[in-house]
């Protein structure tokens, strides 16, 4: 969207009753010194109904390991199914991501140091909504 091609009826958000998905969204670059864990945690009144996904896949952005160079695409899917569309609540608030790197916790529970430094209100995204339209 952009000024020059204004949508007609202003429209926001994502569509209602419909699984929408942005493939190759941004992408986390491991630019560090070592390798690291990425954790993304999602803050928001429907965090079931989006998702952050690997790459090519649709398998949760979770516990994804890169090496120091490596990266992963990013992508988003939401499932708007079952969401009332005249709530004008957003799906989510706030998307997190956390990178721990690898020789930090002790003891190597990194997906524990990440919820340490998410929000106390923050959903691990451990799952995708599902990506099969309900007709």
């Amino acid at each position: 969207m952009d000024e020059d091609n204004e949508t007609e009826g202003g429209g926001t958000g994502v569509n209602s009753n419909s699984v929408t998905i942005f493939k190759d969204l941004f992408r986390i670059r491991n630019q560090g010194k070592q390798t690291i864990h990425v954790f993304v945690f999602l803050v928001g009144p429907k965090t079931g109904n989006v998702g952050l996904f690997n790459g090519g896949t649709t398998s949760p952005l979770w516990a994804t390991t890169l090496e120091v160079g490596e990266y992963e695409d990013v992508g988003l899917l939401t499932n708007t199914f079952g969401v009332d569309s005249s709530d004008p609540a957003q799906l989510v608030n706030d998307m997190i991501i956390v990178a721990v790197g690898e020789d930090n916790p002790e003891g190597g529970d990194h997906e524990a140091a990440a919820r340490d430094l998410a929000p106390d209100d923050a959903e691990a995204n451990k799952e995708v909504p599902d990506d099969e339209l309900n007709e």
